[in-house]
C-alpha cells in the first residue's frame, strides 16, 4: 500500500474488517460498479460463477490520468495512474491481485444483457446505493465515513463519488433521499438529454414531435443501451470534463447545468453548426432538463 495517496484516499484501513461479497449483475456496457472496495496493499481474490458467453474484466477506479495535474502548481497531491488495467476472467475462473491504492472495484462487459456472477474476497464495503434494499447501510456508511469513496448506480447512469461531494449531493433539499436522487437521475440525466438528442433505448421517452420529424426526413433513431458515468472528484480539463466518464471538481445534481453539459457533450455529434461556438450545440441538452424539472415541480432549477 502507498503510504501517502494525498488527496484521494486515506491509506490506513486497519479499522475495516475484509469480508467476500457475491456480486450479481446483467452486463451492460461499457462497465458497471459492484460494491466492492479493493483495499490497499490487500491481495483481492476474484471467482467468476457464472456461464455466459461474454468477455468480463475486473479493474479498480473510475479515474482518468489526466485528473491528476502533475505539473500545475501544488497539483502533483495523488497518484496519476489510479485507475487500474483490465484484468479478463473467464467463466470458473479465480484471480488473485493487488492493487497499491485501492478503490471501488468495477466489472467490464463485451455485450449486454447476460446474467454475471462473480465473488471477491477480501474486500471492503464502502457506501454503495443500487436500490432500496441499499437505503439503510449506505445512509450509514455516509455517516461512518470508514471509506473516501461512495457511488450511487441507476440503470442508467452511475455516480462514482468522493465521500464528501456524495454528503453534499444526498444534502440537497430536491432530493431528501437515494431513492428519490436515483430517480431524478434516470429522469433528468439519462432520460430528457436523449429524448432531445433523438435516442431510442431503456429508461428513454418517445417525444411524438422528435420521432415524427425523423420519420419524416428519413433520418435513423439510433438505439442507446449503455451506462454512462460521472466521477465527482476532480476535472481533466477545465472545473468539468466531458467523456464517459465525465469528470468534474463539483458534486453530482442530475439537474446541475455542469453535468447535463457535459453529458450534452458527449451528445452533440455532428449538430455543430459551421463557425459556431462549441457550446452553442451543448447547453440546450442542460436548459431542456432544467425547463423539464420547472414543469415537474414548480421549483428553481437555478438556470445561469
Amino acid at each position: 500500500a502507498q503510504t501517502d495517496m494525498g488527496n484521494f484516499s486515506r491509506s490506513d484501513f486497519s479499522h475495516v474488517t475484509p469480508i467476500a461479497k457475491t456480486v450479481n449483475v446483467t452486463s451492460k456496457q461499457y462497465f458497471r460498479s459492484t460494491g466492492a472496495y479493493a483495499l490497499p496493499g490487500q491481495t483481492v481474490k476474484v471467482t467468476r460463477q457464472d456461464n455466459s458467453d461474454l468477455s468480463v474484466k475486473v479493474f479498480v477506479n473510475t479515474l482518468r490520468s489526466g485528473a491528476t495535474h502533475q505539473w500545475a502548481t501544488n497539483g502533483y497531491k495523488r497518484p496519476k495512474y489510479l485507475e487500474s488495467p483490465q484484468i479478463e476472467i473467464k467463466s470458473g475462473e479465480t484471480i488473485s491481485f493487488t492493487s497499491p491504492y485501492g478503490g471501488p472495484l468495477q466489472l467490464w462487459f463485451g455485450k449486454n444483457d447476460l446474467p454475471v456472477e462473480v465473488r471477491f474476497e477480501n474486500v471492503g464495503e464502502h457506501p454503495y446505493w443500487a436500490g432500496s434494499k441499499d437505503d439503510a447501510s449506505f445512509t450509514q456508511k455516509l455517516s461512518d465515513g470508514h471509506f473516501d469513496w461512495a457511488e450511487l448506480v441507476t440503470p442508467g447512469f452511475e455516480i462514482h463519488s468522493k465521500l464528501d461531494k456524495m454528503r453534499e449531493s444526498m444534502g440537497d433539499s430536491k432530493w431528501g433521499s437515494a431513492q428519490a436522487l436515483s430517480a431524478a437521475t434516470m429522469r433528468y440525466m439519462h432520460n430528457f438529454p436523449h429524448v432531445l438528442a433523438g435516442f431510442t433505448g431503456p429508461g428513454i421517452d418517445v417525444v411524438a414531435d422528435i420521432h415524427d420529424f425523423a420519420a419524416d426526413k428519413g433520418f435513423t433513431l439510433d438505439n442507446l443501451d449503455r451506462v454512462k458515468h460521472m466521477n465527482a472528484d476532480q476535472a481533466s480539463c477545465g472545473y468539468g470534463c466531458s467523456g464517459n466518464p465525465y469528470d468534474a471538481y463539483w458534486a453530482y445534481s442530475p439537474v446541475g447545468h455542469g453535468d447535463v453539459h457535459e453529458l450534452g457533450h458527449g451528445l452533440q455529434g455532428g449538430m455543430r453548426f459551421s463557425g459556431w461556438e462549441n457550446h452553442s450545440m451543448t447547453n440546450y441538452y442542460s436548459y431542456y432538463t432544467k425547463s423539464k424539472f420547472y414543469q415537474t415541480t414548480d421549483k428553481d432549477p437555478v438556470c445561469q
